[in-house]
């Protein structure tokens, strides 16, 4: 496996990372993305940078980011206000027969997204109401 040096155009240390901010407006699943690697480290250099930088693949391409930090017990009101929202389709979809949740699976083939995702989303979207 090949390992990165700091003269690698693709190598950013745990300093750089420290610095950047998130682009304004950016979408929180993608607002601290920095950095796409060549290749994914060896798990002993991942390990040296834990809590510092977060290695993961995005669609199947190796990224390093600023770790990431919870933003504490701080919600915005629209965010709290969608938690029983939520809550209610995440118990629903427990009681769905499989043969409905592997409708929503074959349905959500190829998208990205799972069965479960495209049924909360489809419902917290408004796209229909569960009774």
């Amino acid at each position: 496996m090949t390992i990165l040096t700091a003269r690698d155009p693709a190598f950013i240390t745990a300093h750089q990372l420290k610095h950047l901010t998130p682009r304004h407006g950016a979408h929180p699943a993608i607002a601290n993305v920095v950095a796409k690697l060549k290749v994914m480290p060896e798990e002993a250099i991942i390990s040296g940078f834990r809590h510092k930088v977060d290695f993961y693949y995005n669609m199947g391409i190796p990224c390093a980011r600023k770790w990431p930090r919870s933003p504490g017990k701080k919600r915005s009101p629209a965010v709290m206000a969608g938690w029983a929202a939520f809550s209610y389709i995440a118990d629903k979809w427990q009681l769905l027969p499989q043969e409905i949740r592997d409708t929503y699976n074959q349905m959500a083939s190829g998208t990205g997204l799972s069965g479960r995702d495209l049924f909360t989303r489809s419902y917290m979207s408004g796209l229909f109401e569960a009774s």
